[in-house]
């Protein structure tokens, strides 16, 4: 029995959404490379919770421009499909003791699109993004932290404890 070509392309569009799916729950690429003896750090995103519907993330979302794995993808994940409601993930990864150049990111995330637009309009969404230079020490955790306010947001590296910068703060307005 023949099928019709409306048929055959739904089969086509469930298994290339299916796909994008299974692709999707892959585990992340290691920043630190297989075989790969030398030293580490770690470093952590930050994630605060302001309501069911908004909250606040500071993280590393590039490292030498290549982008990486974050608490905006993993909280993006977690809200998925749960309408005005907002689920914060936070994120962290091992990384190579080296020099290295960081984009970081600050911004406030809300559970539906419509949400941040009327923040936005109403001057109580802030964001600021830039690229820094981190040398990590081995053995270190670090951790993004920063500030989002009305007058002026920012964002930088310390190491999580000693509460130390190891990196410049990166300044939006």
């Amino acid at each position: 029995m023949a099928e019709n070509k409306s048929s055959m392309h739904w089969r086509i569009a469930a298994s290339a959404a299916l796909f994008a799916i299974l692709a999707g729950c892959a585990a992340p690429r290691s920043l630190v490379p297989e075989n790969y003896n030398g030293p580490t750090a770690y470093l952590e995103d930050t994630v605060y919770q302001e309501s069911g519907s908004k909250g606040r993330i500071f993280a590393a979302v590039a490292l030498d421009g290549q982008g990486i794995r974050s608490a905006f993808e993993a909280t993006r994940q977690a809200s998925a499909n749960r309408g005005f409601s907002l689920w914060i993930a936070d994120d962290g990864r091992k990384v190579v003791v080296k020099p290295t150049r960081v984009t970081l990111r600050a911004s406030h995330v809300t559970a539906a699109p419509i949400h941040e637009l009327a923040l936005r309009a109403g001057g109580a969404f802030f964001e600021v993004e830039g690229t820094v230079d981190f040398t990590p020490k081995a053995d270190v955790t670090y951790v993004v932290r920063g500030e989002l306010k009305r007058e002026g947001s920012s964002v930088w590296i310390e190491e999580r404890e000693t509460k130390i910068k190891a990196s410049e703060v990166v300044v939006g307005k």
